[in-house]
């Protein structure tokens, strides 16, 4: 029997490892593997709170993120006067990732309808930016998640999910 994780964080940590070992073993160095990377989610034209017309950028956390270093986009150059980019630049992250895979993880027990429609809808977003971009939903659990197969394939066509 598979030992039962106590968060997602944890699960995180333990993926991240795995497919990162995966890739050494595979001689994919040019690769980067990352838990916790913010991804441009979406772009919307509109007045911000000052009343300025701008580009609004919105950035959604993602679990674990594959990206090649080489492509990222140093945010100095993506920033623009016409930008406003909120609460982004407080990570650490000093670039704009273009995600190659992205991979949403949950536990068992923290996985409903609701969840599938949010992350599905998620996926959509993130896919009309980076069509090439692969969005995995991985779940781990032992236990009954309650919802029937074909609830998870109505809410998760955005999604490729992995069970």
């Amino acid at each position: 029997m598979a030992k039962s994780r106590t968060s997602e964080l944890e699960f995180s940590r333990e993926v991240a490892q795995f497919l990162h070992g995966k890739l050494a073993a595979e001689g994919m160095s040019a690769i980067t593997v990352a838990e916790r990377v913010k991804v441009l989610k979406d772009l919307t034209i509109g007045p911000d709170r000052d009343g300025r017309w701008r580009l609004i950028a919105g950035f959604q956390q993602q679990d674990i993120v594959f990206y090649s270093p080489q492509q990222c986009i140093p945010l100095a150059d993506f920033q623009s006067s016409m930008m406003r980019i909120d609460k982004y630049d407080r990570t650490g992250q000093r670039s704009v990732v273009i995600p190659l895979l992205i991979c949403e993880l949950k536990l068992g027990s923290s996985v409903n309808t609701h969840a599938m429609i949010t992350y599905s809808s998620i996926s959509a977003q993130l896919k009309s930016i980076f069509p090439h971009c692969a969005y995995y939903f991985v779940m781990d659990t032992n236990e009954d998640r309650g919802m029937k197969p074909e609830t998870v394939l109505r809410h998760s066509k955005a999604l490729i999910a992995s069970f």
